[in-house]
C-alpha cells in the first residue's frame, strides 16, 4: 500500500457504493496517507474506462472481469481478502436457484 501514496485513485462513487470508499480509506490509513481521489464513477464497469494517466489506479478484487487486458497491470495487495457476495430473495424457491446456491456453497462456501 505504501507504493500507492502518490497514486490518483478512481473510485466508485459513495452515492452508489459507500462501502468501497470506506474500504479504500481503511487500506490507506495504516500507512499514513489519505486517498487522492481524482475521479468517481457510477459502477465497477466504469473503472477501467476512466484510467487516463500512469498515476491512475483503482482497487478491485481478483474476480473483476476487465483485469486480463494487456494494457493493465495488476498487483495483489498483501494481507487482503478477495471474495464475492451472493444475494437472493428469501422467498424465491425456484429449483435452479437452490441448485446454484448449493453448488456455490460447495465450491466457495465456508
Amino acid at each position: 500500500m505504501e507504493d500507492l501514496r502518490q497514486s490518483d485513485f478512481i473510485c466508485i462513487s459513495p452515492q452508489y457504493l459507500p462501502e468501497y470508499v470506506k474500504m479504500l480509506h481503511d487500506l490507506c490509513n495504516p500507512f499514513g496517507f489519505s486517498l487522492n481521489i481524482t475521479n468517481y464513477v457510477s459502477s465497477a464497469n466504469s473503472l477501467t474506462l476512466n484510467i487516463q494517466t500512469d498515476l491512475d489506479i483503482f482497487v478491485c478484487d481478483k474476480y473483476y472481469a476487465d483485469l486480463n487486458r494487456e494494457e493493465h497491470c495488476k498487483i495483489p495487495i498483501a494481507d487482503t481478502e478477495s471474495g464475492f457476495v451472493m444475494a437472493w430473495r428469501t422467498d424465491n424457491d425456484k429449483p435452479y436457484l437452490r441448485k446454484f446456491i448449493e453448488n456455490t456453497l460447495f465450491l466457495y462456501g465456508k
